[in-house]
């Protein structure tokens, strides 16, 4: 009986695991989100081999500890002090459509979805990461010194079940695009994700200049 009683608790707590996550579709679909552009230099183009990361916090949150600016980029540290938990993965779209991507649905565990009355009644903060190279992760490609982009953004979440209940990552189209993005989309254009040359961190510069008068002073002295 003891088994019994346990292994119905076990099937239980099971089935609530399952339910207990929302659902978002993971692409960027034209006329909703902005593309995935590459830096190099400064001119931007549309990217043509890049992955993408989504990412959520959990619990639901409708404030991050380390604020985006005001065009809903992140820097990488403030990422990391904001906890994101990583969904899916998804690589550049293949067949000839730069800036695009099409990762199928994802789902934040631990933070259920809602749809009620024709309307969504859950949201969370998002994440979407990309970066250049053929890292299998955004804290490898950190450390490759990899083109990286990061943008946050409050978005709906679905229980799941048939359309309209999975939506889109639709927030993403209320971000500001920064200057160099309408430059290139031309005004009214979408709030692209630019993936960025890395720029080192203060600390790493300040090592750099150390060493740079260290190595000066050695040749004097020689």
């Amino acid at each position: 009986m003891k088994k019994l009683v346990l292994t119905m608790i076990a099937v239980a707590g099971l089935s609530l695991a399952a339910y207990s996550q929302g659902v978002v579709t993971f692409a960027n679909e034209a006329n909703i989100n902005g593309l995935v552009d590459l830096q190099t230099g400064s001119t931007l183009s549309w990217a043509t081999s890049f992955t993408v990361g989504l990412y959520y916090v959990s619990p639901a949150s409708g404030s991050l500890t380390a604020a985006p600016n005001a065009y809903g980029q992140l820097t990488y540290a403030q990422f990391l002090t904001d906890g994101f938990i990583l969904s899916k993965t998804a690589s550049a779209d293949g067949a000839g459509n730069p800036g695009f991507f099409a990762g199928g649905t994802a789902t934040t565990t631990g933070v259920p979805g809602g749809f009620a009355a024709g309307n969504y009644t859950v949201s969370d903060y998002l994440a979407v990461a990309a970066w250049t190279g053929s890292y299998a992760t955004l804290a490898a490609a950190e450390a490759g010194s990899a083109n990286i982009g990061i943008i946050a953004f409050v978005n709906n979440l679905g229980p799941g079940g048939s359309d309209p209940h999975i939506p889109y990552i639709d927030g993403w189209n209320n971000l500001t695009p920064t200057p160099a993005v309408v430059a290139f989309e031309g005004a009214g254009g979408y709030p692209d994700l630019v993936m960025a040359t890395p720029v080192p961190e203060p600390t790493t510069l300040a090592l750099a200049g150390l060493g740079g008068l260290a190595l000066l002073a050695f040749r004097r002295r020689s």
